[in-house]
């Protein structure tokens, strides 16, 4: 399942998720509340197992 949620056109309505997440910049990409990506991705988003563990080493959510 996909949630996506456009912080910058709604910020009052999710405002406390992007303290959360501690967002800085747009666009940011939250999966599971465990991965964040800040910016533009430099990798094709191809959903796998690969991808996530990689994704879970180089961009914890911290």
């Amino acid at each position: 399942m996909l949630i996506e949620r456009n912080l910058e056109a709604e910020l009052g309505t999710h405002a406390d998720l992007g303290r959360r997440c501690a967002v800085c910049a747009v666009p940011t990409v939250v999966v599971d509340s465990r991965i964040k990506v800040e910016g533009v991705p430099d990798f094709p988003w191809f959903r796998s197992d690969e991808l996530f563990a990689r994704l879970e080493g180089k961009y914890p959510l911290r």
